[in-house]
């Protein structure tokens, strides 16, 4: 029988690996409904935009509760002594224990994207028409010894998490041997200021026992990750009511902006299917946008570690790590992107939200360093968007967002450190 500590060492190599898909997928169906047309100035009927903001909902639905998975898996890391894994490889990219055909990509909302986000939630066993051949990777031998053992291949998200819940369940050590880690940690709906559903719809209860620790991966597989039946609610069977629809409607049919495949902003980040975004206005919003989704990462760190944030920090955070900076300032940013050209070297093609991969320069176990850090992005975005926005009175909502993050600015300068 392995030691406690081995068994530790490989359940959170696996949690590692479910944290990355978590945040790889969340950030693939955010693009996807980003690039969705949002009025009848873009050619759609008033039909045809009602249906497209129901995708736009779901879309951003399912996003949201990959989010939600995403803090259960800290939750589950914090508890058994790890730390939480917020980082990930740059899009485009083939996840190493993935079938070939499935790999992260940025794609605009299309037959395509919608058929790849089918195949990540497919339950267990199940097909239908859009099913296709696994590819797979070579792999060695599996190793069952391996300190961090793994399960060398699955092809689904689900199947990473069927196999954490065995290993839970059959774990012969007792609670207090493996929950090692500090319950002031854990982000639950408490301390998302909602004793409901949560902080923006986020539900997330804490992990601190085995009971606890199943419930959590039980909420993720019955929410289409894992599961060996069909949800109605799941996101399997959300994403596939969608494809259906969308494949059935008429020819020239086309609910999506011409948004770009994997847009980028640093050369150094190029890999095979990314593409820079030549047009120098776009490429500083959507530099923009990459500093505010860092900053957004930064402050959900420091929101699972609590190392010693004073209440007014840590009110500060519980306010504002994901309303308003998701839906005041990602998304809205990140749907700009898909309005603004690429530039001279993609000639009728929009760009798009980067994500490209967190630096994560704002997580440092030091908090005084962490919130100066913090309180310097601010500055710093707020001042970027401003001149951004000086420099295009014709957008709108760049104006908007030049206030906003202004605002919080001035909010995140008045934090005091007790």
């Amino acid at each position: 029988m392995a030691s406690v500590g081995r068994f530790r060492e490989q359940m959170l190599t696996c949690l590692t690996v479910g944290a990355e898909l978590e945040h790889a997928l969340c950030c693939q169906y955010l693009f996807a409904a980003f690039s969705l047309k949002k009025s009848v100035q873009e050619d759609l009927s008033w039909a045809d935009l009602e249906t497209v903001r129901e995708w736009t909902a779901a879309l951003l639905l399912v996003a949201r509760q990959e989010m939600e998975h995403l803090g259960y898996v800290c939750n589950l890391m914090t508890a058994l002594g790890g730390t939480p894994h917020l980082e990930r490889a740059s899009f485009p990219y083939a996840q190493g224990y993935w079938p070939t055909h499935l790999r992260f990509e940025l794609k605009p909302f299309s037959v395509e994207s919608l058929t790849r986000f089918v195949e990540y939630e497919r339950p267990q066993g199940v097909r239908d028409e859009f099913s296709r051949p696994v590819e797979r990777f070579p792999h060695p031998p599996s190793a069952s010894q391996r300190f961090t053992e793994m399960p060398m291949e699955f092809e689904a998200v689900g199947d990473i998490y069927a196999h954490i819940q065995r290993r839970l369940e059959s774990c012969p050590y007792d609670d207090e041997a493996l929950f090692v880690g500090p319950r002031r940690a854990q982000i639950d709906n408490e301390l998302l200021g909602n004793d409901r559903r949560g902080y923006a719809g986020v539900n997330v209860n804490p992990v601190v026992d085995r009971t606890s620790a199943l419930a959590a991966v039980g909420q993720i597989i019955e929410e289409g990750e894992g599961s060996t039946t069909v949800c109605p609610t799941g996101h399997y069977q959300i994403f596939l009511d969608i494809l259906r629809d969308l494949v059935s409607r008429p020819a020239g049919f086309s609910p999506a902006r011409p948004v770009a495949d994997n847009p980028c902003v640093r050369p150094a980040a190029l890999a095979g299917g990314a593409q820079v975004i030549s047009d120098p206005f776009t490429s500083r919003v959507a530099d923009l946008f990459d500093g505010c989704y860092e900053l957004m990462l930064g402050m959900l760190y420091r929101f699972s570690i609590q190392s010693e944030e004073s209440p007014e920090e840590m009110a500060f955070l519980q306010r504002m790590t994901f309303f308003p900076m998701m839906t005041q300032i990602i998304r809205p940013l990140g749907e700009l992107l898909t309005e603004l050209p690429m530039g001279p070297d993609h000639p009728g093609l929009n760009a798009g939200p980067t994500f490209e991969r967190p630096r994560m320069a704002l997580v440092s176990s030091h908090r005084l360093g962490a919130w100066t850090m913090i309180r310097e992005r601010f500055q710093d975005l707020s001042h970027s968007c401003q001149k951004l926005a000086d420099r295009r009175s014709d957008l709108e909502r760049l104006q908007l967002l030049a206030q906003v993050l202004k605002r919080l600015s001035m909010l995140c300068q008045g934090v005091r450190a007790c």
